[in-house]
Order: C-alpha cells, then sequence, then structure tokens
C-alpha cells in the first residue's frame, strides 16, 4: 500500500503534476503523536507500580535489618 502510494507521489513529481491530499486527508505526525501519548500513558503506571514495589522492598529491608540488630543486641 504505502509503496504504491509512494510510487504515485514520485510519479506525478516526475510528470509536473501537483499532489494535493484530499479533505479526509491527515498528517502521520498525528497518528505517531497518538500513539506515543498512549505509550507515555503505559510508562507513567508502570513506573508508579516500580516505585510501589520498591518502597516495600525498602521497607522489608528496614524491617528485617532491625530484626538482626535486636537479635544481635540480645
Amino acid at each position: 500500500v504505502f509503496f504504491g502510494a509512494e510510487f504515485t507521489v514520485q510519479y506525478a513529481l516526475h510528470k509536473k503534476e501537483k499532489v494535493e491530499p484530499n479533505e479526509y486527508a491527515e498528517p502521520a505526525i498525528y497518528q505517531e503523536l497518538q500513539r506515543l501519548e498512549s505509550k507515555r500513558g503505559q510508562l507513567i503506571d508502570e513506573k508508579r507500580i516500580l516505585d510501589t514495589l520498591q518502597s516495600h522492598t525498602d521497607k522489608d529491608e528496614e524491617e528485617r535489618k532491625k530484626q538482626e540488630e535486636k537479635k544481635s543486641g540480645s
């Protein structure tokens, strides 16, 4: 599909014809921006999950150190 479209554009340019999109055409950049925004949302969610897991891991490590200090101090 894209090869055909590109060929058509290049052929028209070779023939010195003007190539204009129709009223439904939309620059591909809008689709790419939408895809990136969606990916950004996913990354924010994943970071939130990782931060929560790290927080729990840090708390568990602190608790383990306190337990070891109590055992060694007794």
